[in-house]
């Protein structure tokens, strides 16, 4: 990895886990350099078959012995499965500094539907700069709640934060996932 000009720069990268093996996850770590690890953050997710859910195709139970093992090589974690309210949706509603980028070289706000392609915001061009479409991150960006008035007087904007963008995006309404839910499913 090319660490010139990265000093301000943090580079975010998703784990997702789904029967994997702690010595998986060493292996995939261990390519790092120590430079390259003070830029890293690592961002670990247990993943399931949503066709046929159990918790024994998932490593749902066992997420905090991966992040133990990833801060024991060296990477810093965010815990993001640990925090069911924060000030945005999901990882890809992190603001307009967050992207995911695919292997290739695309960049999109979400990482979840590539057919959707108006949150393809730009590329990796071949100097290896990033090339955004700023219209469509500000389209992106539109998606705030407080300028919802159902959204800001809800209980719930706390938790839900306005809910999915890209589902925002593709209807113009919003898909609130917490009203028909308890506290309790809420917060585990």
């Amino acid at each position: 990895m090319d660490l010139d000009g990265l000093n301000k720069t943090k580079v975010s990268i998703r784990l997702n886990i789904f029967n994997n093996e702690l010595s998986e996850l060493a292996t995939f770590l261990n390519q790092f350099t120590e430079k390259e690890k003070e830029v890293i953050e690592l961002v670990i997710r247990p993943i399931f078959n949503t066709d046929k859910f159990q918790k024994t195709n998932s490593n749902l139970l066992e997420i905090d012995k991966f992040i133990a093992k990833a801060r024991s090589i060296g990477f810093y974690t965010l815990e993001t499965h640990k925090k069911p309210g924060s000030f945005y949706y999901c990882e890809g509603d992190g603001g307009l500094n967050t992207f995911h980028l695919f292997p290739d070289l695309t960049v999109w706000k979400c990482g979840s539907d590539r057919e959707f392609e108006l949150d393809n915001i730009g590329y990796i061009n071949e100097k290896g700069q990033i090339t955004l479409d700023f219209t469509k991150v500000v389209n992106y960006a539109s998606n705030n709640p407080f300028k919802d008035i159902e959204c800001r007087e809800c209980k719930y904007l706390p938790i839900c934060f306005g809910g999915c963008p890209v589902d925002y995006h593709k209807t113009n309404k919003r898909s609130c996932y917490v009203k028909n839910r308890s506290v309790l499913q809420i917060l585990t």
